[in-house]
């Protein structure tokens, strides 16, 4: 089970509820080696939907990243209905990893193209709204990915085929 907290509808101060591309890479998480060893990291992690199906997968430790105050505060209620051991961090990406390597890192950043290029600062429209090519956070994720994942590790992304899938396995590729 996975509660998204209400906020001020008005300001749309609300965590995102999970999405149908939520379940999707649940199920490739699902594909996963994942043993009590197995370090996972979930990027972008809203509700903590993502964490909990790595605990649910046998994950040893889990962490929680996501910039926004109101998603930190979701993943609590969602670890404890789900008696999962989960930390979570508030922070862009990972300016919060201190040197961390992780086995398993999943994301389900936002990736829809908007009209600006300007991110959200705040708001739910900050949770799928990646700029004019979609591209806002999945390229910061992408370069950075060399930084946290362990080696043999596997990263499971999300994004729109709208946002040009041949530059995302390109820059996969050059990154090893």
């Amino acid at each position: 089970m996975i509660v998204s907290l209400p906020g001020d509808a008005a300001a749309q101060r609300a965590v995102y509820r999970p999405q149908d591309d939520t379940s999707l890479l649940i199920e490739a998480l699902k594909r996963q080696r994942v043993t009590g060893s197995t370090r996972a990291l979930d990027l972008c992690a809203g509700t903590g939907a993502l964490s909990i199906a790595a605990a649910k997968a046998g994950a040893g430790r889990i962490l929680a990243v996501d910039i926004s105050r109101r998603s930190i505060v979701n993943v609590r209620p969602n670890r404890i209905l789900n008696k999962a051991s989960i930390e979570a961090r508030r922070g862009d990406l990972t300016e919060v990893l201190t040197g961390e390597k992780f086995d398993l890192v999943v994301s389900n950043p936002p990736y829809v193209p908007s009209e600006i290029d300007e991110l959200p600062a705040s708001g739910l429209e900050r949770a799928w709204n990646a700029g004019t090519g979609g591209r806002g956070l999945l390229d910061r994720i992408i370069a950075a990915a060399p930084d946290f994942l362990a080696p043999g590790g596997s990263l499971l992304l999300l994004q729109s085929a709208m946002c040009h899938i041949g530059k995302t396995e390109a820059m996969l590729e050059e990154r090893g």
